[in-house]
């Protein structure tokens, strides 16, 4: 068996270790018992200092109330004839002193005037000796303080401690030295055992950081070469997981766009050589945008992720589920015999994705568009199947979602003819083939017109007029919406401002706002652009905008509407009733006007449903003191309905269908118009 060589470097780095790092590692071991030891003596000794302390403390207080007021009260306050004890006194003092004392570390006690003179001393020819030290002056001030000494007076040299303690005359009003007491104790010994102590310590730490530092070093070096090939394994493992992240998905884990069309690009000549078919499912999340902004994009992850496992578990082992981006997925289905197997995977396919999912608290329910193309009906080279499968997928979505619908010819000529309309849409707006014409808003009470709704029409010289139906979806998949949404606004504020200014009566102007165009993030500044470019008196201004886009509560989205209702604009929600919206959000949503959807209105003689719901709508705006419109009025029973209500704000084909600027203007020159029209309407029906 090979064994392995240490390169230059690694002996390079071997010899810096034992030339440098063992030796500091030898001197911080030795440091650091030390340290601990020193750590262990300092805290030992004061536990000892306090101790005694105590001690001496205890031994001062008796002294200071049963020997000083018996034998030398009178003598520290010079009041006795003697200045100092007698030799017969000081053995009294002596002998009751030395039973006190007997059994403890208390070894000697003095006693000193206040004046600092010797009263008692075991030596007897020291009594009458003035003493000044510090500490003794310090305890004539009041002050008790104890201090550990090394006396080499005492045989041998022993370590005392020596504490100081004031004495107060007794009886007198004012606290006043009468003395000090000196207490010397004896802690040699208990000093001596710290010391050994301190030295086992040392010894034992610097012997048990030597074994495992000697432990730790034959460790290292036994393990050097497990290292050196975990290091080896890691770096294959980090090449792995590079190839891995390059070709799936970072999020749910399945295979990427670029690993798909690898393996679709093998299974076609697979299939080719077998003669078998092959199919690719295109997988589209319903409103999976809704859900990412509606519960926040960890919701929306989470989602996924949930999704990529169910996928998975509708189909084969064999095949291939991949994430394209966002929430678009795709299948490969490889060695199909019957278009019936693809048929019964994308059933378990919808029915798997549109059960709910619990996350964070929420029951999230989603759905799948499925477009599926077959090798070799549809195509034979990948990237016509990737494309025919997407163009199934988007036709699916277009005829009601949440199912699957398979690839055909008559799909890929109608997103021909949807491309060729779109470019035309796209060549409209420099091409002027916009117009607006305006459907007039009657007051009914007063027969009198106080506003109009302008409408967007395209008429192309290839199509003629084309349905708003047909082109304004369109127009808001590529995204054009926004721009042309500009011009209807801008256009629109002109007109009407030109209409104010020419005479005649001051109406108002509503303008329908799109999703896309709402979703702009100029969007205040295009509708303050549009007011400052038409000099129009912004309460002239409505804007238009439907109950599920107002049903938005994002914080974005009223900070929107509130910026330009502070314009004097008035906020109009539009198709009022199909929203389901409720009192709740009603009062917080900045609104001025409801208008009640032409679905409910044409039925209000017809269905009991929808007489209530008109109803009901017309008295939550009167509650909450909004204006209320009812649009698509068409007979005079609807008519009757509503002003019954006390709806007289009417918008529809019975008073007047949309007009071009020209008709529109006839009516402004003739106040009596609608006033005159509604008679005639009733003398109609009267007869």
């Amino acid at each position: 068996m090979n064994q392995k060589t240490n390169t230059p470097e690694q002996q390079a780095q071997q010899h810096w270790v034992f030339k440098y790092f063992l030796p500091v590692s030898v001197l911080c071991i030795v440091l650091a018992s030390l340290l601990f030891g020193q750590f262990f003596k300092q805290a030992s000794l004061s536990n000892l200092v306090s101790l005694t302390e105590f001690n001496n403390t205890r031994q001062a207080k008796m002294i200071s109330r049963d020997l000083w007021p018996l034998y030398l009260a009178k003598i520290a306050n010079n009041q006795a004839n003697d200045s100092v004890v007698g030799k017969t006194l000081h053995q009294k003092i002596d002998a009751d002193i030395g039973a006190r004392i007997k059994d403890t570390p208390v070894f000697s006690i003095r006693l000193y005037t206040s004046d600092g003179r010797l009263l008692y001393s075991p030596d007897f020819s020291q009594v009458g000796i003035n003493v000044k030290t510090s500490s003794l002056s310090a305890a004539l001030k009041g002050q008790s303080n104890t201090t550990h000494v090394f006396s080499e007076q005492i045989k041998n040299g022993r370590h005392v401690l020596v504490s100081y303690f004031p004495v107060f005359r007794q009886g007198s009003g004012e606290r006043k030295i009468a003395g000090a007491i000196e207490v010397n104790s004896d802690i040699n010994d208990l000093y001596k055992q710290i010391i050994s102590y301190r030295n086992i310590i040392v010894v034992s730490t610097l012997a048990v950081l030597s074994l495992i530092f000697v432990l730790l070093v034959v460790y290292v070096r036994k393990t050097g070469h497990s290292i050196n090939n975990q290091r080896q394994a890691d770096r294959a493992e980090n090449e792995e997981r590079v190839r891995h992240v390059a070709f799936h998905d970072g999020l749910t884990g399945l295979p990427n766009r670029d690993l798909f069309c690898y393996r679709l690009t093998s299974a076609i000549a697979q299939a080719k050589r077998t003669e078998s078919l092959l199919a690719i499912l295109s997988i589209d999340l319903d409103r999976f945008k809704q859900i990412n902004d509606g519960y926040g994009h960890d919701v929306g992850d989470q989602l996924l992720k949930e999704v990529s496992l169910r996928l998975a578990d509708c189909v084969r082992v064999s095949d291939t589920v991949a994430r394209q981006g966002g929430d678009d997925f795709r299948i490969l289905l490889e060695g199909i015999s019957h278009v019936d197997e693809v048929t019964q995977i994308a059933d378990r396919i919808v029915g798997s994705v549109a059960q709910p999912v619990s996350i964070n608290g929420h029951e999230v329910y989603s759905s799948a568009s499925i477009g599926i193309t077959v090798y070799p009906f549809d195509a034979i080279e990948a990237e016509h199947l990737l494309k025919d499968a997407e163009t199934a997928m988007f036709a699916c979505k277009k005829n009601g979602r949440n199912s699957y619908q398979f690839f055909s010819e008559d799909m890929q000529r109608a997103n021909a003819d949807q491309l060729v309309l779109e470019q035309k849409l796209r060549k409209a707006l420099s091409e002027d083939e916009y117009l607006l014409q305006f459907q007039p808003v009657v007051d009914v009470s007063v027969g009198k017109m106080i506003g109009v709704e302008a409408l967007l029409r395209w008429q192309n010289s290839e199509y003629g007029i084309v349905s708003p139906v047909k082109f304004i979806p369109i127009l808001e998949e590529s995204g054009v919406m926004s721009i042309v949404g500009e011009w209807v606004m801008k256009t629109a504020c002109k007109k009407v401002k030109s209409w104010h200014d020419s005479g005649y009566e001051k109406i108002t102007m509503a303008v329908n706002i799109s999703v896309v165009q709402f979703r702009q993030r100029n969007f205040v500044e295009t509708v303050k652009i549009a007011l400052q470019e038409s000099d129009l008196d912004p309460q002239y201004l409505k804007l238009e905008l439907t109950e599920s886009m107002l049903m938005d509560q994002s914080d974005v989205a009223i900070q929107k509407l509130n910026a330009v209702r502070s314009m004097g604009v008035r906020i109009e929600a539009d198709d009022f009733g199909t929203g389901y919206s409720s009192l709740s959000y009603l009062k917080k949503l900045p609104i001025d006007v409801l208008k009640i959807d032409r679905s409910f209105v044409t039925d209000v003689n017809k269905s009991s449903d929808s007489a209530a719901i008109v109803t009901a709508i017309s008295a939550l705006a009167h509650s909450l003191k909004l204006m209320v419109i009812a649009e698509g009025v068409e007979t005079l029973g609807e008519l009757k309905f509503l002003s019954a209500l006390n709806c007289h704000l009417i918008q529809g084909f019975l008073l007047s269908k949309p007009l071009p600027e020209a008709e529109l203007i006839k009516i402004l020159q003739s106040p009596d118009h609608f006033l005159n029209l509604l008679e005639d309407i009733k003398e109609r029906q009267v007869s």
